[in-house]
């Protein structure tokens, strides 16, 4: 959120943010990866929104955490860019 929060002001974000993910998107932009791990592993983004509503969850078979990341790339950079353009996200919801 920190990163497209910066990239993309005029989202405001902070606007569907809580008082805890307001707090955490400062003190996580210049964290490194093994801190970041550390103070937000096992929480959700729900910790941190006033939405909600859960993410999209798209499934690899066979896939491991860092094959996801590559193969998977694409597609997370094609579903971000199409919400960054205001196109409404696919509803899923069964």
């Amino acid at each position: 959120m920190t990163g497209v929060d910066c990239a993309y002001p005029e989202m405001r974000l902070s606007e569907l943010s809580t008082t805890d993910g307001r707090a955490a998107m400062p003190a996580s932009s210049a964290a490194c990866t093994v801190d970041l791990i550390a103070a937000y592993a096992f929480r959700s983004l729900r910790d941190y929104t006033v939405d909600p509503r859960p993410l999209g969850v798209v499934r690899y078979p066979g896939g491991s955490h860092n094959t996801t990341l590559i193969s998977g790339a694409p597609g997370a950079i094609d579903f971000l860019a199409a919400r960054v353009a205001g196109r409404a996200a696919a509803d899923d919801c069964v």
